[in-house]
């Protein structure tokens, strides 16, 4: 049911599963499987500075990184 090395598409055992009935409600429960580990790093700096010459006078140095270690996230 659970291989040593699973791939996207053996994270979970289709044949558990039973089509329901005709007009009938499905029974399986919320969160009842589990995939493939999911992370996920998002990284930001930033570094604001005041400039003495001007009034209201501001500088931003802004990186933001979606995904920082790029980390595979297979079926999400």
């Amino acid at each position: 049911m659970y291989p040593a090395n699973k791939t996207a598409a053996q994270s979970f055992n289709p044949a558990a599963f039973a089509a329901p009935g005709a007009y009938t409600y499905r029974n399986a429960g919320r969160n009842i499987l589990r995939g493939p580990r999911y992370s996920d790093v998002d990284f930001s700096a930033s570094k604001t500075l005041r400039l003495p010459k001007l009034e209201n006078g501001q500088l931003q140095f802004r990186f933001d990184a979606t995904n920082a270690l790029n980390h595979t996230s297979l079926g999400i």
